[in-house]
């Protein structure tokens, strides 16, 4: 048995006894997270810590709904809820939640989520656009709350010029050097990554860089499975530097080495970067998708465009570069919106409109 395996099978055991002693526990709400150290993970964590901090409701995080009785259980992504063979139907007596972030719209799980509804309480999505597809897909409207993702306020700062400096000097990248950031998983799967995940618009982030290559950017790459795009920035003979961070407190520093941030999906949630790159003021260029469309204004907190048009990104990208006051502009509202969005606001919103009708 494979090393991945035996840790995979010895954190479900023990999430499972963890599980019969929560029922006996007072805990209120479980959040099933994913085992995957990655973005969705770090959703239901930050929820849950400000739920307890505010002492809304007990609550605790599993990699498994198996043995839990008498409580909330949110799943916090479809991979969670959804098997091989069908979904998790826990114990009759808790309440279930379930968080559905992005929706491509012939995904098979849209019908089986037509079929498993009964058995849930609430869908939760970030975004009026997934909340949509939902709703055209069967799903029941008045069982969708749309809340939107958070940020950690005091995690995501904007940079001093001391620490620009400092972290560009760390990565040997000249202060005046234009450095656009791109801090997603937009390959298939968990290793290389020459697939490309269409719906988070690799080929459109290589493309839109790649008309900009006279300007000789510099492309800032965080997370796994990034292949697709460094090889497409190779094949343009594009700088880029691909770090993959071991902790998510590593994350403020990336941010503060660039000048502006790059999102070209095609399908979203969040994105949560969209968040991080507000909280740390840094000018965000991206197209009309997910929740960018819902909370974002064109020309006051980013420049937008639409969706597959790397023409238009290139010259939102382009025309920021050139206009410090459009910049700062930018930056400064951004600055301002994005309190709205810390955990300790959105996670009483998860409280208020998820929990309270369930408890």
């Amino acid at each position: 048995m494979c090393n991945g395996m035996l840790k995979k099978i010895t954190v479900l055991a023990y999430s499972i006894v963890a599980n019969c002693w929560s029922n006996v526990a007072s805990y209120q709400l479980t959040h099933i997270v994913e085992i995957s150290d990655w973005a969705i993970r770090g959703v239901g964590t930050s929820v849950t810590r400000s739920l307890n901090a505010q002492r809304l409701v007990r609550s605790r995080i599993s990699y498994t709904p198996i043995g839990l009785r008498n409580q909330i259980i949110h799943f916090d992504s479809v991979h969670t809820f959804f098997t091989k063979t069908g979904w998790h139907s826990p114990h009759p007596s808790n309440r279930v939640v379930l968080t559905w972030f992005h929706v491509v719209p012939d995904d098979p799980r849209l019908e089986l989520l037509e079929r498993a509804q009964h058995e849930i309480h609430a869908i939760h999505t970030s975004c009026e656009s997934t909340k949509r597809t939902l709703v055209n897909a069967g799903i029941d409207e008045d069982k969708i709350v749309v809340i939107p993702l958070g940020v950690d306020t005091s995690l995501f700062t904007p940079a001093t010029p001391e620490q620009k400096r400092a972290v560009r000097r760390r990565f040997a990248i000249a202060l005046d050097r234009l450095v656009i950031g791109s801090f997603q998983k937009d390959g298939v799967g968990w290793g290389e990554g020459l697939e490309p995940k269409l719906i988070k618009g690799p080929d459109i982030l290589v493309e839109t860089i790649a008309r900009l290559k006279q300007f000789n950017p510099l492309v800032l790459l965080t997370g796994p499975a990034r292949g697709y795009v460094k090889r497409g920035l190779e094949q343009h003979t594009i700088d880029y530097i691909h770090t993959y961070l071991q902790d998510t407190k590593e994350l403020p520093a990336m941010y503060h080495v660039l000048d502006l941030y790059l999102i070209p999906a095609r399908v979203e949630g969040g994105p949560l970067s969209l968040l991080e790159a507000w909280a740390s003021g840094v000018p965000v260029v991206s197209t009309r998708v997910g929740m960018v469309s819902d909370i974002a204004v064109h020309e006051q907190t980013a420049l937008l465009t639409d969706v597959e048009d790397a023409e238009m990104l290139a010259q939102q990208t382009l025309r920021l570069m050139n206009d410090t006051m459009l910049q700062e502009r930018l930056a400064s509202q951004a600055l301002k919106d994005v309190k709205n969005f810390s955990w300790d606001k959105i996670a009483r919103q998860y409280f208020d409109e998820l929990y309270l009708p369930l408890l």
